[in-house]
């Protein structure tokens, strides 16, 4: 068998059943997007008896056999149609899934690639196609482990945050109670009237504060738990109005609130939900309260700032300050966490600055808005 006898021979079959045994599905159209051919893979997935069947056929024709949605077919034709016109490919497309007749759902990474005549004319697209679905399967079970990972991290500090949370007023009230039995076991005309009252004040103060962390802990829980904040009842209001209402409700002890100083002079509006602004503000009185019982000393210090873009609150205590390390970490923390998620609903942010044993003063960065809550 001489040279050109091998050649025709490879030309004959040889080449047709590359295209017939080809991984994945392969096929070709015409610039009406009539198909031309395809290989054995596609003509099975479009529920053809043999890739010779395909000729002739159209997007629709074959979308009926196949039983393809109208939303398939049309998106096809769409990209068929792109890459036409424009002469270029459509690369690494990913369609929605396609739910089989036998009711399998099954996931396809797509390429459209313009077919070009001797004058470089467009006279046709070549399209391939590879099943991912067993890829998909196994990227959504590493979605799934990061979610559980994810969310046994968040029980565990969620866990923590509760307890000390929930330890500080308990163990007031003990020592309360404790104090109160002291007096029960007393002669009743030795007993301490004054002492009793003021024990019974401290249990009703703790159980109130008890309360308000409660409340603070299950918003927090919420926002953090669906990682997304509604803005269905968001209104314009005033900030100093939302600050007023935080030093009215939170469970100061008498000496506490003389050591909050609130600077209301530059009010300005914002457009957000008072109750999540007021838990915001609660947690952040309370880790500045908390602070300055350690160190002994301290005051706070609320003000408002008014700008073109962007108004501010600004948060400070001078008690004992963080370093640059424990700034990072409390912006971790649940409490913070929380503030960060609605701020950024608002459109906006929260910042944080410490010197240590100085000053840690945070800064509430609201957008810019016009219209009065009035």
């Amino acid at each position: 068998m001489n040279n050109t006898e091998k050649t025709k021979k490879f030309d004959d079959g040889f080449l047709e059943r590359v295209i017939a045994y080809m991984a994945g599905n392969v096929y070709w159209l015409d610039r009406n997007c009539v198909y031309l051919g395809c290989n054995d893979n596609a003509a099975k997935f479009m529920g053809l008896n043999s890739r010779k069947d395909v000729v002739g056929k159209t997007y629709e024709n074959i979308g009926k056999i196949a039983k393809w949605t109208a939303e398939h077919t049309a998106s096809w034709k769409r990209d068929t149609l792109e890459v036409i016109s424009t002469g270029e490919p459509k690369l690494n497309i990913e369609n929605k899934p396609i739910l089989l007749p036998d009711g399998r759902e099954v996931f396809y990474l797509s390429n459209l690639v313009p077919l070009f005549d001797d004058k470089k004319n467009v006279v046709g697209v070549i399209g391939t196609s590879v099943d991912i679905t067993d890829h998909k399967k196994i990227e959504k079970l590493q979605t799934e482990k990061e979610v559980a990972e994810r969310t046994s991290k968040f029980m565990q500090r969620l866990a923590g945050s509760i307890a000390h949370e929930i330890r500080t007023p308990l163990a007031i009230i003990s020592i309360n109670a404790d104090l109160l039995e002291r007096i029960q076991c007393v002669n009743v005309k030795h007993t301490d009237d004054g002492a009793r009252e003021k024990y019974f004040k401290a249990i009703k103060h703790t159980i109130k504060s008890a309360s308000r962390i409660i409340d603070n802990i299950l918003t927090t829980i919420r926002a953090l738990s669906s990682e997304k904040i509604t803005k269905d009842d968001f209104q314009y209001l005033s900030i100093a109005d939302t600050v007023e209402s935080v030093l009215e409700m939170y469970p100061f002890l008498p000496h506490e609130k003389l050591l909050v100083y609130f600077e209301k002079t530059k009010d300005f509006t914002y457009y957000g939900n008072k109750i999540l602004t007021q838990h915001m503000l609660f947690n952040l009185v309370k880790n500045a309260l908390l602070s300055i019982k350690e160190a002994g000393k301290g005051k706070i210090k609320i003000q408002l700032e008014k700008g073109k873009t962007n108004n501010k609150l600004i948060f400070a205590d001078t008690s004992l300050g963080i370093t640059e390390k424990e700034t990072k970490k409390a912006g971790t923390g649940l409490g913070l966490a929380f503030c960060k998620m609605v701020m950024r609903s608002y459109g906006g942010d929260i910042s944080c600055i410490s010197k240590p044993e100085k000053h840690t003063e945070f800064t509430l960065s609201f957008p810019s808005k016009t219209k009065d809550p009035n």
